[in-house]
């Protein structure tokens, strides 16, 4: 079989060439057709009660205790819960879709006929493709790991990169819609400001401050996660020298989000990333 990857290799197009060509095994086909599994993370449960109390600080000033009942204020609450409900959709495909792991059969198919081609992982004892590293959190060799984020109590990795960049866009999303209403729909007056203005009107001061920290923390934090996906680069890799992944930005996207453009702002898996986490395009090469 190792001979037969070999002279498939020699067949190839120069800039399809592999190491040796493994994508046409059955098994590695259908290990691809069953990503991404679910996991279940410790902390899961606490952060998701966290990150919805944090919600609430905005949402009750905004939503429930919103005096405005004009036609435009009613309008205006009933869209904002587009992005916040696709937020929450991102956020919970972030938490539980398993950023991916080195599958044992590749594992025992490199450590059978190549070896030497692949480093092995001295905690996981798992030989490594490129761009995977180990996450000391959760205890896994993670295909294109960025960060373990307490924030959704996983590892954002190869599978869950999109949600995680949705999750931060639409948060980011809401944080705007909510300043942005308060002042051109709402016309909430915010000075002065007293203590004892009473609780509705504290709250809203608060939740629209809140809002505006978020939305600039946030936003900041987005642009540069895209900005990374743009060139195919992870935090981890942010400094490598003679970075080799960045191909094309349309090509960069599609390992991320998908091929499909419509999936690139939905929270759902459609196709997936266009590769599989372990084998990648180069500029000049595959491998």
């Amino acid at each position: 079989q190792f001979l037969y990857f070999i002279e498939m290799r020699k067949e190839l197009p120069e800039e399809m060439n592999v190491e040796w060509d493994y994508s046409n095994s059955q098994r590695f086909e259908e290990w691809r057709k069953s990503q991404p599994m679910r996991v279940s993370c410790n902390g899961a449960r606490t952060m998701a009660v966290f990150v919805i109390a944090l919600v609430m600080v905005v949402y009750v000033p905004y939503v429930v205790l919103n005096e405005n009942r004009s036609a435009g204020g009613i309008i205006t609450v009933i869209l904002f819960h587009i992005p916040l409900g696709f937020m929450f959709v991102a956020y919970i495909q972030c938490m539980i879709t398993d950023p991916g792991t080195v599958p044992l059969w590749w594992h025992e198919m490199i450590e059978e006929h190549a070896p030497t081609e692949y480093p092995l992982c001295q905690k996981s004892r798992l030989r490594k493709p490129p761009r995977s590293h180990y996450c000391s959190v959760t205890k896994r060799l993670v295909l294109n790991m960025d960060h373990y984020c307490p924030w959704v109590a996983n590892t954002v990795g190869y599978y869950n990169k999109k949600y995680f960049i949705q999750f931060l866009g639409y948060t980011t999303l809401s944080a705007f819609y909510v300043v942005l209403t308060d002042v051109t729909v709402f016309h909430y007056d915010l000075f002065p400001f007293d203590m004892n203005d009473g609780f509705p009107r504290t709250s809203f001061i608060f939740s629209f401050l809140f809002s505006s920290v978020l939305a600039l923390m946030l936003g900041v934090f987005t642009l540069f996660h895209i900005y990374m996906a743009r060139r195919n680069e992870t935090t981890i890799e942010r400094s490598y020298t003679g970075f080799k992944y960045n191909v094309s930005t349309r090509s960069n996207l599609e390992e991320v989000f998908g091929n499909k453009r419509l999936y690139w702002v939905l929270p759902v898996w459609g196709d997936g990333p266009s590769g599989d986490g372990i084998r990648w395009k180069t500029n000049d090469s595959v491998v």
